[in-house]
């Protein structure tokens, strides 16, 4: 199928053009079946492509579906964590990822494969999003506790 195509196009423009010429019903369908086969990913290739189907749905859009954001992070103490996210900055799936030889595993994964070359991807093209975020700090002080 021409839409495995899209795991190879690095342009988000290369992508949106390849995606314009495709059967929009047909490849949201396909688009959709790769993201539910891949959002239990297990390496950082899997986490990549999620990337990548994400981006893609964002192009040709979600449908019925909540729109997702996959994002990779290097946190303060070194380590990678990846999620998907809503546009009110639910977090719908987050994991941790540790070091081996060259490349990354997830925490807990069952996947001990050494994937070497491969870096953390993030989605480029971000949902809309309000651009004040509240949250509580766990550092609080019980006085300001009323403007929460």
């Amino acid at each position: 199928m021409e839409m495995i195509e899209i795991f190879n196009i690095e342009d988000l423009d290369e992508l949106s053009v390849h995606l314009s010429k495709q059967e929009q019903k047909k490849a949201r369908n396909w688009l959709f079946s790769q993201f539910d086969k891949l959002y239990h990913y297990e390496n950082i290739k899997e986490w990549n492509e999620l990337v990548r189907v994400c981006e893609a749905l964002k192009i040709i859009g979600w449908g019925d579906r909540e729109p997702l954001e996959a994002k990779a992070e290097r946190w303060i103490n070194g380590s990678f964590y990846t999620s998907l996210m809503n546009q009110y900055f639910e977090i719908k799936d987050e994991h941790g990822w540790g070091k081996l030889k060259d490349s990354y595993v997830l925490e807990n994964g069952s996947d001990k494969t050494c994937y070497t070359g491969y870096k953390f991807k993030s989605q480029r093209n971000l949902l809309p999003k309000s651009p004040v975020r509240w949250q509580k700090s766990g550092n609080c002080q019980k006085s300001v506790q009323p403007f929460y």
